[in-house]
């Protein structure tokens, strides 16, 4: 296309392939408008990976545009219809692999979703991600007495030394011991365990 030095006719003398590129230039400030509404970026101070991020924006949005024009009337009347796409691009991009894996992740979230996943398919009929039930804490970790040493390792909470529930607060907050015995007044402190 380019492969003279041709100038134009015009009364600034540009050469033809700075005019051309002027007149498509457009294009790619749209393309940074749009991959930067929906970006898979990361802060990162590594220039490669800089460079992945924004080929895989600027490859996502290809494929937007690729199965829009397949698909015209996919999700139509829809305003965000590229974010629906990413979103099943990205479902479709790691689902093999969440598949092939062997171990559950450690985090109860994590491995509901993986279980979710391997299970197969969903049989409703809705497209909306279910909500998954809060856990009420059967696997919770029980939390540790902050009135004990650490080394004593005591887990009882703290009504179990004797301190009545509604000054609790003052032995948890931020002040210090002297100033938490000070509130109580007179009492000594429970004794840790």
């Amino acid at each position: 296309m380019h492969k003279d030095a041709s100038l134009s006719a015009r009364e600034d003398i540009k050469p033809q392939i700075i005019l051309d590129y002027n007149s498509t230039k457009g294009g790619v400030d749209n393309l940074d408008k749009v991959t930067a509404t929906y970006s898979c970026q990361r802060m990162t101070a590594r220039w490669p990976f800089v460079i992945f991020y924004n080929i895989v924006d600027v490859s996502a949005y290809n494929a937007y545009v690729l199965w829009t024009e397949i698909n015209q009337q996919w999700n139509g009347g829809k305003l965000y219809r590229r974010r629906l796409f990413l979103e099943e691009l990205g479902k479709a991009l790691i689902t093999p692999k969440i598949q092939r894996r062997v171990r559950p992740p450690r985090s109860t979230a994590a491995a509901s979703a993986v279980q979710k996943i391997q299970a197969g398919p969903s049989t409703h009929a809705s497209n909306q991600p279910e909500m998954d039930p809060v856990d009420t804490g059967s696997g919770k970790k029980r939390k540790r007495c902050q009135l004990c040493p650490p080394r004593q390792d005591n887990e009882d909470p703290p009504a179990l030394h004797g301190v009545p529930q509604d000054e609790v607060f003052v032995l948890y907050s931020s002040r210090t011991r002297a100033q938490a015995q000070a509130h109580q007044g007179p009492a000594s402190p429970p004794t840790p365990c």
